[in-house]
């Protein structure tokens, strides 16, 4: 599957469905379908084949862990759980497939029936650290202390570094209540990673359907709501990002990462009067954080100050030399100040930590252009159209350089893509036409 391996799924999933309407038994198809409907995010899309392998392959283990995580991501734990159990009877000692299953059961089925999961689990792997860690976790919340005492001591006879377990046991003996059970974070992250893959993948449509399906089961949980945030972010419905992190209650609120994600949507929605007075209260508490002291260059940036905003930027490259983006902001600063020399160093030192950096590329793109260097304004702005092949001025400033360069054959496509994405650009079509007659003149 070649297209899956180029990491073009939804062409992938067209050509299974070819291949699957000429032979529907065809179950390798239907567990390749079934990967890919799932990588973007359409779990119940993913039902009919995920169920074929099953029924075909009822011990195949990774068409069963295929089935069975799409099944729960999908909010259908009911059909999820037997095949979890199922997963654990083909391996007992697979401490992940254990994990997931002893935490679904303790959310979803209760402590009671998660204890018996537990001890299902131990008898079959004894030595098991995280499982005895759990046991302890579920023995509190039935509230049997003896017990819980003696699973944490168990994890830490097994593993006596092992932290968790000696956090555990000397908070109990304390007195001091269960505050964060590591299957919480063990279910939490199941979402939270398949999340966090849908938006670095760009699915962020199916990132937010996802996130806002558990939430709805779980309204108060913070971690959730946090993801939903960054999601709505990044999809630029700041003012929708905003009244969520509102919602937090008093103690989230007094985070410095809740105020610092506040003072970053506030920016991106042009309230930068506001931003930057968060990020002043923020200053002293977080100058160690180079992505605070970006943050803070961009706000004042975006303020006119621009000594203040130089000073950020150059206090987060002492925190992180290679900080691309702080470099390339810092580019922008200079530029703005006029300091042309300097603005072309950071535009290089930008390229140097991220060398497919789209608006350095595109800068230095530029400026080659201006000054004349056209031979070495083309490769950056290639970059930039690689990057962003819908870019209308990455194309133009392209095609602009190899015009100019009088590499005609190759100022066709950029030309031609610029009317594209602009139909009926005048500059466009009439560089095209002069290009063309020019190529049919040197053919005769």
């Amino acid at each position: 599957m070649g297209l899956i391996e180029e990491d073009r799924p939804e062409e992938a999933v067209s050509e299974l469905r070819r291949s699957l309407a000429g032979d529907p038994d065809f179950l390798d198809g239907h567990f390749e379908m079934a990967r890919c409907l799932r990588r973007m995010g359409q779990y119940r899309n993913a039902f009919p084949h995920v169920d074929a392998c099953v029924a075909n392959l009822p011990e195949d283990w990774e068409a069963l862990k295929e089935a069975a995580e799409i099944r729960f991501l999908a909010g259908e734990v009911e059909k999820a759980t037997p095949l979890f159990e199922t997963l654990h009877e083909i391996d007992p000692e697979d401490e992940d497939i254990a994990s997931t299953w002893v935490a679904i059961s303790l959310v979803h089925e209760g402590p009671k029936k998660a204890l018996k999961r537990a001890r299902s689990c131990l008898e079959a792997n004894p030595n098991w650290v995280g499982g005895h860690l759990y046991l302890g976790n579920i023995q509190e919340i039935n509230g049997r202390l003896v017990e819980a005492e003696e699973a944490y001591q168990r994890a830490l006879d097994l593993m006596p570094d092992h932290h968790g377990a000696r956090e555990n046991l000397e908070r109990l003996k304390a007195g001091s209540p269960l505050e964060t059970s590591p299957l919480g974070l063990t279910y939490d992250g199941i979402f939270l990673s398949e999340c966090g893959r849908l938006r670095n993948e760009g699915y962020l449509g199916r990132a937010a359907e996802l996130m806002e399906y558990w939430r709805e089961r779980f309204p108060e949980h913070p971690l959730y709501r946090r993801m939903l945030v960054e999601i709505y972010r990044d999809q630029g419905q700041f003012h929708l990002a905003l009244q969520l992190l509102h919602e937090s209650d008093e103690s989230e609120r007094s985070d410095p990462q809740w105020r610092f994600l506040e003072a970053r949507l506030l920016l991106d929605s042009g309230k930068t009067d506001e931003a930057v007075g968060i990020l002043e209260e923020l200053r002293e508490e977080m100058k160690f954080d180079p992505a605070f002291q970006e943050c803070r260059a961009e706000a004042l940036l975006a303020s006119a100050r621009l000594e203040e905003a130089l000073q950020a930027a150059e206090q987060g490259l002492e925190i992180e030399p290679s900080h691309a983006g702080i470099w390339f902001l810092l580019a922008k600063i200079q530029k703005r100040l006029e300091r042309n020399e300097d603005c072309h160093q950071s535009l290089e030192k930008t390229i140097l930590f991220d060398p497919q950096h789209v608006g350095a590329n595109f800068a230095l793109g530029i400026e080659h252009l201006q000054e004349g260097r056209d031979r070495q304004a083309v490769d950056p702005l290639r970059k930039v159209v690689d990057r962003e092949p819908d870019r209308v001025e990455g194309w133009r400033h392209l095609a602009i350089a190899l015009s100019r360069l009088k590499e005609y054959e190759a100022a066709v496509e950029p030309w031609s893509q610029v009317m594209r994405l602009a139909p009926g650009d005048s500059q466009a079509s009439g560089n095209l036409e002069k290009i063309q007659r020019l190529l049919k003149q040197s053919n005769k």
